[in-house]
């Protein structure tokens, strides 16, 4: 999958970023890919920017940091297009966007999923968004699943990510 442009009207660029990405997806389309193009869904999937990224997208991909029942809306929209879906940011801990609450939901909607992070490392993704240079390391991370030493920072949701993906049973 190649995913060609990070939230496309972020940074307040708006429907200016338009061009550029329809422009990317031609650019990507002339080399003949063999693996599917998309750009990720991410702000109001209403929208003409939101509904024209995943109409050009082979696989309709999204952001989706809401609990289950926002997510539950989301892959509607996008299951609209009747393309194959995966979302590709996830994971707000602090929000109940967790393994537990999505996991079993996209396993059962047949929708593919990955997070950004998953060991706490340099680009500290385990902190939560906007925090400062030097903060404490939070109680509960927002994405990354494994410490440095590659033990779980949650044992018991390591095991429910295997026990969903038939790797294990549930503790």
């Amino acid at each position: 999958l190649w995913d060609l442009y990070n939230e496309p009207a972020n940074s307040g660029m708006g429907a200016k970023s338009l061009p550029l990405m329809e422009a990317a997806f031609a650019w990507a389309r002339e080399a003949a890919p063999a693996q599917p193009l998309t750009v990720g869904a991410w702000a109001d999937f209403r929208s003409p920017m939101q509904r024209r990224m995943m109409e050009l997208s082979d696989v309709v991909s999204f952001h989706g940091y809401d609990p289950p029942q926002g997510i539950r809306a989301k892959l509607a929209l996008c299951k609209e297009y009747g393309r194959p879906v995966v979302c590709t940011e996830w994971l707000l801990r602090q929000g109940g966007n967790t393994f537990e609450a999505l996991l079993p939901l996209f396993r059962d909607e047949r929708v593919g999923c990955y997070n950004w992070g998953l060991v706490a490392g340099r680009t500290q993704t385990y902190m939560p968004w906007g925090s400062k240079k030097g903060a404490p390391t939070p109680a509960l991370w927002q994405h990354d699943i494994f410490h440095t030493d590659g033990q779980p920072f949650q044992p018991a949701e390591a095991q429910f990510i295997k026990a969903t993906l038939g790797k294990g049973t549930p503790k």
